[in-house]
């Protein structure tokens, strides 16, 4: 039971059985105790002066915590032969090179990750060769909207089912439509994204269809044809142009029984 603060105003703590006090003291190593700073720092994005604030530590100690895990990453496991689905996501860190990572989409377990890797030309080829040599077989692979992904996933595995991430469409056009769109022809293609997230039977993926193909129709020419370069109305010829680009590739995890390619992306 707590009982008081000790001279240097540690928190102390009284034994109920020997009645004798005591504070308590971490005994990891002490980059192992600075290990939540790190992890928030590259899952939640936190910069240094929050993690200040949360821990209570100054800049340079974080920092050196921060530089010591990333010269000791995790051991690699061994991964199953035998996945055949695969999500291959990354993040940005600073300039355009970053953290890309593959996952097994039954399990959502690591495969393998590569720190300070661009997502495009070299770096990409590299990654997918080094899963390949490893003995990775895969039969899916769910990407973002990446033409690079796409590109050298073939290259290595030209058999490959590409699945587009239907949450990164889902945002990307709802980025691109505006909250609040005044346009008729912006307001029906932003219904279409928000139901996409919403689809979970192959006669709601027919009838989505059917919407875009009507939208097509009723405002798809007109929108190509038009000359105007204003940003907003070039927003949405680029939403446009990304879903009937991603459309073909949406709905591959409904016709094969491997339904965790609808990946929830963070």
């Amino acid at each position: 039971m707590r009982c008081g603060h000790s001279y240097n105003k540690r928190q102390r703590y009284l034994c109920k059985h020997c009645r004798r006090t005591f504070t308590w003291r971490n005994q990891k190593p002490k980059h192992k105790r600075r290990f939540a700073a790190f992890r928030e720092w590259i899952i939640e994005g936190y910069p240094i002066r929050t993690l200040q604030r949360l821990h209570r530590a100054s800049a340079s100690t974080l920092r050196r915590s921060i530089v010591y895990w990333l010269d000791h990453p995790p051991e690699r496991h061994i991964f199953s032969t035998t996945t055949t689905s695969v999500i291959f996501d990354g993040s940005i860190l600073t300039k355009r090179r970053g953290v890309y990572v593959a996952l097994d989409a039954n399990t959502h377990a690591i495969i393998t990750a590569a720190y300070d890797i661009a997502e495009g030309g070299k770096d990409l080829f590299d990654f997918y060769q080094h899963l390949a040599g490893a003995g990775l077989r895969p039969k899916y692979a769910t990407i973002d909207g990446n033409t690079q992904q796409n590109k050298y996933l073939k290259n290595v595995w030209p058999t490959i089912i590409i699945q587009r991430c239907i949450v990164h469409v889902q945002r990307q056009g709802l980025s691109w439509c505006r909250l609040h769109p005044k346009r008729t022809d912006a307001k029906h293609l932003r219904t279409l994204f928000l139901d996409l997230s919403t689809i979970k039977t192959t006669a709601a993926v027919q009838h989505f269809v059917q919407r875009v193909e009507q939208w097509e129709q009723r405002f798809g020419t007109l929108i190509h044809q038009t000359p105007d370069h204003g940003y907003v109305f070039s927003d949405l010829k680029r939403a446009r142009h990304m879903l009937l680009n991603a459309l073909p590739h949406l709905f591959h995890f409904y016709r094969y029984t491997h339904r965790c390619f609808f990946y929830q992306c963070a």
